[in-house]
């Protein structure tokens, strides 16, 4: 059985399925280290089992399987947020460097955030900039860009609190096609295994699709 480790730069994270598993491959990595002259940083690392530590900036917790972001992370984009609305609520228009950070760190939190991507969108479309001098502009937040703005602050540690599978569970899915045709139209259904319809389509053939060969 290989050692189960993943790396980033300079550091690592090494997992396994029972405490004693894990002890034991902690001693074999530090043991080969010694023997090869490699440094490690003893005071920076855990040395010791545990289901619950941040690494390079995201708190993963394995008992429940679940990442989340540090608090501090969060308290910095409610601070940037909060200085937005400040300036909206005064009417002025918003620096495009001020609303392009916090939406990157909205958008690099995604991995532990579930709904990042998506409530973030209608503010990424004001991001329209190529030249530094349209990056050192301003921009007016749309009334949709705004209630962006608000869902975050309001809705930001609930969703740092739940946090995001580190491992999503999927299956596979099976999707019925049925379709059939006459000569005036068609039309399609599909379903997933479970019965439930996801999608039905249907319409009239054109003058020209009509007299068109059937056969074809």
């Amino acid at each position: 059985m290989g050692i189960a480790v993943l790396n980033y730069l300079d550091d690592s994270l090494i997992t396994a399925s029972t405490k004693p598993e894990l002890e034991r491959i902690i001693k074999i990595i530090v043991d080969d280290c010694e023997k090869l002259q490699l440094r490690l940083s003893f005071e920076k690392s855990i040395l010791v089992p545990v289901q619950r530590l941040v690494w390079c900036g995201w708190m993963l917790d394995f008992s429940t399987g679940l990442v989340h972001i540090e608090n501090k992370k969060a308290d910095k984009i409610l601070q940037l947020i909060a200085t937005i609305r400040e300036e909206h609520a005064l009417n002025l228009h918003i620096p495009l460097r001020r609303l392009a950070k916090v939406l990157g760190k909205l958008v690099a939190a995604s991995r532990a955030i579930q709904p990042a991507r998506l409530m973030t969108r209608e503010c990424l479309a004001l991001l329209r900039a190529r030249t530094k001098k349209e990056w050192d502009a301003a921009v007016e937040l749309s009334p949709a860009a705004v209630e962006e703005m608000v869902f975050w602050a309001n809705n930001l540690l609930r969703w740092c609190a739940a946090g995001r599978q580190m491992f999503p569970q999927t299956r596979p899915m099976v999707l019925a096609l049925q379709g059939d045709a006459a000569p005036s139209g068609w039309g399609v259904r599909a379903t997933l295994d479970d019965g439930g319809t996801v999608v039905e389509r249907y319409d009239q053939f054109t003058p020209e699709e009509s007299a068109a060969d059937q056969t074809e």
